[in-house]
Parts: structure tokens; sequence; C-alpha cells
């Protein structure tokens, strides 16, 4: 942050970025190749920052791929693969 005050990157807790701001202020094309969201499941982050996306980002934006990681193998912690399906098919 110190070396690079411009730079667009953000090293911060992910639930706590405004991902909308970031892609308005920087001119991010409407249409997107790629979005991954890798985070821990287990504390709820994975499915707080996707709901995020839902409510701030994927009505402007879209994403032609979509990678997304429920960890459903480690266990069903907040009914992430569910409501994550719920929240992709209704955005098509």
């Amino acid at each position: 942050k110190i070396l690079r005050p411009n730079c667009i990157h953000k090293i911060s807790d992910a639930r706590e970025v405004d991902y909308r701001k970031i892609l308005d202020d920087n001119n991010f094309p409407e249409n997107i190749d790629y979005l991954q969201i890798d985070l821990e499941v287990n504390n709820k982050s994975t499915l707080d920052v996707l709901e995020k996306f839902d409510e701030t980002v994927f009505d402007k934006y879209k994403f032609a791929t979509i990678t997304f990681e429920h960890d459903i193998y480690t266990g069903n912690y907040f009914d992430t693969r569910e409501k994550s399906r719920q929240i992709f098919n209704k955005r098509g």
C-alpha cells in the first residue's frame, strides 16, 4: 500500500471491499471474462462475498465464467453450496 499508492489491488478482508466502486472507478468493461471467488467457506466469507456481488455488482457487470469454491466436501457450512446455486441460477 505504501510503495504502490495508486494500485487498484486491495489487500483487505474480502468482505469489506467495495467491488462495485473498484470496477466503476477503474472503467472496467461491463462484460468481463472471468471471476474467481476462492475464500474460506467455514467463516462464511465465501458466501458473504458472493452475496455482496449479487447485491452490488451483478446488475451491471456480467462474467462469462465464474469459479466459485463452496468446499462441500469439508462440511455444509452456512448452506453455501445451495445458496450460491440459487444466486447463480437467478443471474443466469
